[in-house]
């Protein structure tokens, strides 16, 4: 095809007559406009003035108007895949044709053809009055920098509703007869004892002296009653576990009596009814030293275990004096003699967080002001930190807690802001605040209180095989999460996918398992996923403005807020031992020889010898250096391999009470460390006989 049949102009005659000019139109399309590999057909039209006088430059040019420009005459704008016009152009339309058919079909299901934006315009409630609050305040205050002021004596005064009742929870009580003769009262916390675990007091309990004689006041914070042991503790022949650690408490006829060293305090409180488990409270604990038989019962919601033997400390809680705390101030007087939380400080934080939430319509205020402010109420009121200090030293230490953890949390709430939180609450038109205030906002509270709302619900402690099947109705209630997160997983999905977002966020969730898969090959680490962390890593699912996606984000936030200002930022992987806390360690058991049992007289004895069923060698890699036994729960006897082989080890202990007696055995690590203890063997008083525990000697 010659370059005329492309040119654009004007052609005029020879006899100069004025507006007589040929023009050439432009193809209805040009090679520009054609995609690669495509087959197209084009037709150039001219139009010339009927005026012409030369005839056969008018045949020529007819002949030039209308060219047809077939598919060979276009073979240099039919590209192949990799930009080069080799091959049969028709075959790579094909091979074109069937890689977009293929794509399509990938992402059809993934990918919504017309996305729409999810908004939250038409409210479910009246309007008008859901805008009120927020229409009054702009009436009141037009400017924007009036509202600023106020919002910022709004936060002022919020801060000191909280901290006031706080710098108040402090005082002395009164100590003894006189009222001059004061102690200031101990905060401690509500899994405080007396005595330690296992052989952790020493050989015969000399590193938790005195045992009487001594009496201290206490303040307990809220909420002890549900605390619980989450590893094995000995109480004679029981292992005490998942249950409040309460030993004692009656006299075998209702009454309050005795309680156990290693009783909890505050559980122990809550049974004698000196405080009550919504508002803690404070009480006096009053040591007598060594007991005989401690009752059990059910008193005040708490279910004390029973102890049918001796015990080298016991106490017995009492109330404070009459005046006590209304004079002293233990906390605020009478009314505020226990923890504010609940009756102060909850419905002051509640109440202000509402009054944001309905008065503005800025996304940036709603966030930070609510994420602030129940960070605060979480670290320092509802769930803090334990801790046991004088209680004037309380605050200062809480606040400093406080401080370290909520700064690194900031960086977290700003990625959670400007990536998903914003992009559900901007725009929010005002007609909605009350729904906002309670899908979100109380979504909030629900999470960051998940301590009273949402676990006492949920029988599972810890998410782990053992502890799962330990727990009554723990795999039960797995599955019904389980399902319940799948069910929402289906409805945030679809959610997504109607934005058109779902393949990026399944490219996300993707590299997120990837990458805990990977995590989870770590060699002598184990993953944890803490509740901040599931929190932190569905958020994004919720980065949309729809009333499910508020509910879900609030409650999400909420969880995250409950476990970084309550446990901080604890690490994804954690090492066995970290795991295991205070539970067993799963080694080796003492094999024990049958005991000699001497009645000479007045004299009842009984001695132990063991086999020396472990080498020298699985001793020193296992790290055994010694071994240590148990006599009603107080270490009685520690004896190291160092200075004599364990065959030739004896341990002798003489009767001196009539009641039954409880041996335990276990080897001794290094500084003393007592690995896994056996089953408990008794010695009757009855009879005299032993009856072994599993795990003792085998024939």
């Amino acid at each position: 095809m010659s370059g005329d049949t492309r040119r654009r102009g004007s052609d005029v005659d020879d006899g100069g007559i004025g507006n007589q000019d040929t023009t050439t139109a432009k193809p209805f399309f040009s090679p520009n406009n054609v995609g690669q590999g495509q087959h197209v057909d084009v037709v150039e039209l001219h139009h010339h003035s009927d005026h012409s006088d030369d005839g056969d430059d008018a045949i020529r040019r007819g002949d030039e108007e209308a060219q047809l420009l077939t598919s060979e005459n276009f073979q240099e704008f039919d590209y192949d895949s990799d930009g080069h016009g080799d091959g049969n152009p028709h075959q790579q339309r094909q091979q074109k044709a069937r890689k977009a058919r293929g794509k399509r079909t990938i992402c059809t299901p993934f990918r919504n053809p017309r996305p729409v934006q999810h908004r939250i315009s038409r409210p479910l409630l009246p309007g008008t009055w859901q805008a009120a609050p927020h229409t009054a305040l702009e009436k009141v205050l037009p400017q924007k920098k009036h509202r600023g002021v106020v919002l910022a004596i709004f936060l002022l005064l919020w801060g000191l509703a909280v901290l006031v009742p706080l710098s108040l929870a402090k005082g002395k009580a009164t100590k003894g007869k006189w009222r001059q003769e004061t102690e200031e009262v101990k905060q401690i916390s509500c899994v405080e004892t007396l005595w330690k675990r296992n052989n952790e007091c020493g050989l015969n309990g000399v590193d938790c002296m005195p045992f009487s004689g001594r009496s201290f006041s206490f303040r307990c914070p809220a909420d002890c009653k549900g605390v619980k042991v989450l590893n094995k503790h000995f109480v004679g022949r029981e292992d005490v576990v998942y249950r409040p650690l309460v030993v004692g408490g009656g006299e075998g006829n209702g009454t309050t009596g005795r309680y156990r060293g290693d009783s909890f305090i505050c559980g122990a409180a809550i049974h004698a009814g000196v405080i009550d488990d919504q508002t803690g409270g404070c009480g006096r604990v009053r040591l007598l030293g060594e007991y005989y038989r401690f009752w059990g019962g059910h008193k005040n919601g708490v279910e004390s275990i029973g102890f049918d033997s001796w015990f080298p400390v016991s106490f017995v809680i009492e109330p404070t004096e009459e005046g006590e705390g209304e004079e002293k101030g233990v906390i605020w007087g009478k009314w505020f003699g226990g923890d504010p939380r609940w009756r102060v400080l909850l419905p002051v934080s509640v109440v202000m967080t509402v009054i944001i939430g309905l008065t503005t319509s800025s996304s940036g205020v709603l966030f930070w002001v609510v994420f602030v402010g129940v960070f605060g109420h979480v670290a320092l009121v509802s769930n803090p930190p334990d801790l046991t200090t004088r209680s004037s030293a309380l605050l200062p230490e809480l606040l400093s807690i406080y401080v370290g953890r909520l700064l690194p949390a900031l960086a977290c709430a700003g990625v959670v802001f400007f990536f998903v939180a914003r992009k559900s609450l901007e725009n929010l038109p005002a007609t909605v605040n009350v729904e906002k205030v309670l899908l979100w906002v109380g979504a909030v509270w629900v999470g960051a209180l998940s301590n009273s709302t949402i676990e006492p619900l949920i029988p599972i402690v810890r998410l782990r095989a053992h502890d799962l099947a330990a727990q009554k109705g723990a795999v039960a209630a797995l599955v019904v999460i389980i399902v319940f997160l799948l069910a929402v997983t289906v409805l945030q999905a679809y959610h997504l996918w109607q934005e058109g977002r779902l393949p990026s966020f399944l490219v996300f969730y993707s590299l997120v398992l990837v990458g805990i898969g990977l995590l989870v090959l770590l060699p002598g680490l184990e993953l944890r996923l803490h509740h901040y962390i599931i929190g932190l890593l569905l958020l994004p699912g919720t980065s949309m403005q729809t009333r499910p996606s508020l509910l879900f984000q609030g409650l999400l936030l909420g969880l995250f807020v409950n476990g970084v200002a309550r446990w901080g930022f604890d690490s994804l992987l954690q090492t066995a031992d970290a795991l295991r806390g205070d539970g067993e360690y799963g080694s080796l058991l003492p094999e024990v020889a049958p005991p000699l049992i001497y009645l000479l007289g007045p004299v009842k004895k009984i001695t132990f010898l063991w086999k020396a069923v472990v080498s020298e060698v699985e001793m020193h890699r296992s790290g055994i250096q010694g071994i240590s036994v148990l006599v009603n729960d107080v270490e009685r006897f520690r004896g190291w391999f160092s200075e004599t082989r364990l065959e030739d080890m004896r341990f002798a202990w003489e009767k001196q009470h009539q009641a039954d007696e409880y041996f335990r055995f276990a080897y001794l690590g290094e500084g003393g460390r007592a690995f896994d203890y056996t089953e408990a063997g008794t010695w009757f008083f009855g009879n005299m006989t032993w009856s072994q525990g599993a795990g003792y000697w085998r024939s």
